[in-house]
């Protein structure tokens, strides 16, 4: 997949649903580091035009304070290309 984009006012973020039996048990969003999110959108030629986003995590209007608790983990793959995982558990 690519690197998601942004809007005004919600820092880079990925939505996702987990379903059981064609019903929702979870529909939420993770983000990524703002270290990360600046260097993709001052350095890869595809992110330039579009500029550094408008707000930061913890300005963000649905992630908040404890931002923290909804980041990915990522890491670089040799090829260059992005991994970004979280593990999530269901009670």
């Amino acid at each position: 997949s690519c690197f998601p984009g942004w809007y005004s006012g919600r820092t880079i973020h990925v939505h996702f649903r987990i379903r059981n039996n064609n019903n929702d048990q979870l529909v939420s969003q993770l983000g990524f580091s703002e270290s990360l999110t600046t260097e993709i959108c001052t350095s890869h030629p595809e992110y330039l035009t579009r500029g550094q986003q408008d707000t930061s995590l913890s300005r963000d209007n649905i992630f908040g304070s404890n931002y923290s608790a909804f980041l990915f983990n990522t890491s670089q793959n040799d090829d260059g290309s992005l991994l970004a995982w979280r593990t999530l558990q269901l009670n």
